[in-house]
């Protein structure tokens, strides 16, 4: 009995360590200046798990003309494959968001990162 106790912690964690996530880089599109990249990736983890679109913001530092380092931050996260999005940058400080789903698919949404604001669109 104590035996058959210990082998289901241990089945369970080798299981949830096996589990793979898949990660796929979809539009990776810069501001007219070069200063903002918007990109999208998608992170799929099996038939239990919702497919998750991501959009992130980058801004790189430059130094003598050299990327000396780089923050980003995640700006919206859904439930929808990459092929639902859709991104464009009206000008240098306005990028918009086109989600061919429902509102009730996102799960996180930011109006605005730093100096540029970012307008979603909704067709559903």
């Amino acid at each position: 009995m104590q035996r058959t106790v210990r082998l289901i912690p241990t089945v369970a964690l080798c299981v949830l360590l096996s589990c793979t996530c898949d990660y796929t880089t979809g539009e990776r599109i810069a501001n007219q200046s070069q200063e903002y990249t918007a990109i999208t990736e998608g992170i799929g983890c099996g038939a239990t798990v919702p497919y998750q679109s991501i959009i992130r913001m980058e801004r790189p530092y430059r130094i003598l003309g050299h990327v000396a380092w780089t923050t980003s931050r995640g700006i919206f996260t859904a439930t929808v494959g990459l092929n639902k999005l859709r991104l464009n940058w009206a000008d240098n400080h306005h990028l918009i968001v086109e989600c061919r789903c429902k509102k009730d698919d996102v799960l996180s949404k930011d109006p605005q990162w730093r100096d540029v604001t970012v307008e979603y669109q909704f067709s559903q």
